[in-house]
């Protein structure tokens, strides 16, 4: 779990390059910044954008998001609007019905 913004796109590589099977690890995608101790959440187009860098990067993938409890409606229609519509768990659903209940 790595808070940073920016994704540490070297250690992960060199991590899954020393496993038996590279695909096993789940990306931990953090979606807020602490700023002086208070949780301030990152803007749908950096969920968008890490998200799809992440699957598209390391084929076979799974990713989370810490903790989609605190996700802000902007980040649930972006994350699931997006390409990520097709790997979205029936909970993913749930949460966008509550933002959408026309879906």
């Amino acid at each position: 779990m790595d808070y940073r913004p920016v994704l540490e796109v070297k250690q992960i590589d060199a991590t899954r390059a020393s496993l038996v099977e590279p695909s096993k690890p789940i990306v931990l995608q953090g979606n807020y910044d602490r700023i002086d101790g208070v949780a301030i959440p990152r803007t749908a187009d950096w969920i968008d954008h890490v998200s799809n860098f992440v699957l598209d990067r390391w084929s076979g993938n799974r990713l989370s998001v810490y903790q989609i409890e605190w996700m802000v409606d902007s980040q649930v229609v972006a994350f699931g609007n997006g390409p990520l519509r097709n790997y979205s768990p029936p909970r993913w659903a749930k949460l966008q019905r509550q933002i959408d209940p026309a879906r």
